[in-house]
């Protein structure tokens, strides 16, 4: 090299500083590799030993727990385009963002290659990372929601938000997925032939953190846009968990409310979900939510009285709360009519239809 017309200069300043970029990261402790890999080459020829495909074979172990996808180091990626502002996309998008669908699914189904490869098993920080790498991607541009469902991570995106498996990192990076994809129609469909997946959704409004509760509602209000989906979250007594919400003072209930009115609204669905209300609630009560602004909807116990329902609104819903709890309560304890339960980490996780407990009738003096 010392011989050639133009000085090695770059290529040099590259080898001896620490670099990182999405598509390489270097370091002195790759330097070291490098030099004992090539002064061992040396000393096999020299002995007549040497192998024409080591070259080929080697790989450095710096960087072995890194995750790479399709080439691309994701932990390096995300840094810039998220605390460096970087926002140009790598080299060839849609394979990286299809190899990282495909790895979301199931790692061991990705066919890694020497210019390409993809390392890396699910584990909470890895998940985390390619993530946030999925979320960054369809952020950028929306038609790539349409990926998650051509690349069969629909169903699998789902299984990651089931209590007990993921810390809150990933149910919530998960989630902000969902909202950016939930509308997408090849989606929807995936959800309607296995509507099974519901079952981790309701999981989450009800034992989720509050934050990853108000994203699961989020998501929940752009799923139940389609009636099939909306059927199949009423036969998970979705109705129950809503009124949970709409009863509590953690800043879920307009989230909550907006979203029984929505379901109410059904051209198909309305008078079930108006129904399956009234087994928790005063049929008055039923009605006077449905009519109300969303703001005022179950106030707190000393709110003022409202016009139609007899006496204090919140003297009314004070009992309904507390039968909404023991039915909670009750829902908890009875495992879901067909769902097997997965223990891992020493969590029970619902795998399989996970429909709600039976009804059950509420009575008031008021109702």
């Amino acid at each position: 090299m010392s011989n050639h017309p133009e000085k090695p200069v770059s290529f040099l300043k590259h080898v001896n500083e620490h670099q990182e970029i999405p598509e390489m990261i270097w370091t002195s402790k790759h330097e070291e590799e490098l030099v004992a890999f090539c002064t061992q080459q040396l000393a096999d020829m020299e002995a007549g030993e040497a192998d024409p495909d080591a070259a080929a074979k080697f790989e450095y172990t710096a960087n072995k727990q890194e995750l790479q996808i399709h080439g691309i180091f994701v932990r390096v990626l995300n840094k810039r385009t998220i605390t460096d502002g970087y926002v140009t996309d790598v080299a060839d998008t849609d394979s990286y963002l299809r190899t990282l669908l495909t790895w979301l699914a199931d790692p061991e189904s990705v066919e890694p290659t020497l210019r390409h490869p993809t390392r890396g098993v699910h584990s909470a920080e890895n998940l985390a990372m390619a993530l946030q790498s999925l979320v960054d991607l369809i952020r950028a541009k929306e038609e790539r929601a349409k990926m998650v469902s051509q690349h069969g991570a629909t169903l699998p995106l789902f299984a990651l938000i089931a209590p007990g498996l993921w810390p809150a990192t990933v149910h919530q990076l998960v989630l902000e997925t969902l909202q950016l994809c939930g509308a997408v129609p090849a989606v929807v469909e995936d959800i309607i032939k296995s509507p099974d997946c519901l079952t981790a959704l309701c999981c989450m409004l009800r034992a989720g953190s509050h934050e990853n509760q108000k994203r699961s509602l989020a998501v929940l209000g752009i799923l139940v846009r389609s009636p099939k989906i909306l059927s199949e979250t009423l036969q998970r007594g979705v109705v129950l968990y809503l009124l949970a919400h709409c009863s509590s003072a953690e800043g879920l209930s307009q989230a909550a409310c907006g979203i029984l009115e929505q379901m109410a609204g059904s051209p198909l669905h309305g008078l079930s979900v108006t129904e399956a209300m009234e087994q928790f609630l005063p049929a008055a009560v039923v009605r006077s939510l449905m009519m109300m602004p969303i703001r005022h909807k179950l106030p707190p116990a000393d709110s003022s009285r409202r016009a139609g329902v007899g006496r204090d609104f919140g003297e009314v819903c004070q009992p309904a709360r507390l039968f909404v709890g023991q039915r909670l309560q009750l829902h908890d304890r009875v495992p879901h009519a067909g769902a097997d339960l997965e223990r891992r980490d020493g969590a029970a996780v619902p795998t399989g239809g996970g429909r709600a407990a039976g009804p059950a009738t509420y009575t008031s003096a008021g109702g």
